[in-house]
């Protein structure tokens, strides 16, 4: 089976939890992305940790890091002006 690799935008909100509880918990998909605010307190977190589901090694951050190989899906849970 193929791994799709996902990052979310918006990843500390409420919203964007709820997604990456479902990327976590679903078969073929591979979170590699977090993307929030640069103000947010848990930046540099890790965001397994933020959604209580323990350590995953994908550390919420405010930008995409350009060395990480292509994406699959850049999914989107922010207000109109972060996007």
């Amino acid at each position: 089976m193929k791994t799709t690799r996902i990052a979310i935008h918006g990843a500390a909100g409420r919203m964007g939890r709820a997604v990456i509880q479902a990327v976590l918990a679903t078969q073929g998909m591979k979170l590699v992305a977090a993307i929030d605010r640069k103000d947010n307190a848990e930046l540099g977190e890790d965001v397994g940790s933020v959604v209580g589901q323990g350590n995953v090694g994908v550390s919420v951050g405010y930008v995409i890091d350009p060395t990480l190989e292509p994406l699959g899906v850049l999914i989107d849970f922010t207000q109109t002006e972060a996007t």
